[in-house]
């Protein structure tokens, strides 16, 4: 029953992203993205879509997109996750990071590929090598702390 806390933190997480965050520079962490990514190492494909549809969902809501371009790839991104768990040897914080690092290359590819064949311009992300290399950067910095933090509190399953 204690698996329900990574919906709710991915939750409040999203509503910190949308909230706290834009008083900062552009280069922010994805929260919502690092806690689909641990519940989709930690529980399992379909928990961690779930999550991650409703945590992207939260940020569709709140940044008014009209096709809920956050939520599928973050639900994508979560089932992913959670296969790859299935599949591999945890070796903990390594598979951690490199699954974050993979998520977060994926995410601007699905964003950059909704901006595209939907021309939207809501979200505007170019695939500049520069600012996706930041955005990973400081997604692997957070996501040591986030499993430094979570790694004995959040169950497995």
């Amino acid at each position: 029953m204690k698996r329900w806390l990574y919906i709710l933190i991915t939750v409040v997480a999203a509503i910190m992203e949308i909230s706290f965050f834009p008083l900062f520079d552009n280069n922010v962490p994805s929260l919502v993205l690092l806690f689909v990514v641990l519940a989709g190492l930690r529980v399992n494909p379909y928990f961690s879509l779930l999550t991650g549809v409703l945590g992207g969902f939260a940020l569709d809501i709140s940044l008014g997109f009209a096709i809920p371009q956050m939520a599928i790839t973050y639900g994508l991104i979560g089932y992913l996750s959670g296969i790859i768990s299935g599949q591999i040897f945890d070796l903990g914080l390594l598979t951690y990071l490199l699954t974050t690092f993979v998520a977060t290359i994926l995410s601007a590819l699905v964003a950059a590929f909704f901006s595209v064949a939907f021309n939207y311009e809501g979200w505007h992300l170019a695939l500049n090598l520069s600012q996706l290399g930041k955005t990973i950067t400081i997604n692997l910095i957070f996501s040591v702390l986030i499993y430094l933090i979570f790694n004995e509190h959040m169950p497995n399953d």
